[in-house]
């Protein structure tokens, strides 16, 4: 009889051994280590960039008013 193991998760930026639902790694302290997605949608650049869209979003909002 084959008993199949757990899937075993690592880091993508250092290959380090991750539980399931880490919200961080525990060797390079990468947020989502195991998700790519997730990993981009939270990059500090995604992040700038969420910001200026914001910025450019509300200036543009308030420019129409005036």
């Amino acid at each position: 009889m084959h008993i199949p193991s757990k899937a075993k998760f690592i880091c993508r930026c250092c290959a380090a051994p991750v539980e399931v639902d880490a919200g961080v790694c525990h060797c390079c302290g990468v947020s989502y280590p195991t998700s790519g997605l997730r990993a981009l949608l939270l990059s500090p650049f995604a992040i700038a960039f969420y910001v200026i869209v914001a910025l450019a979003f509300m200036t543009f909002w308030f420019w129409q008013d005036l």
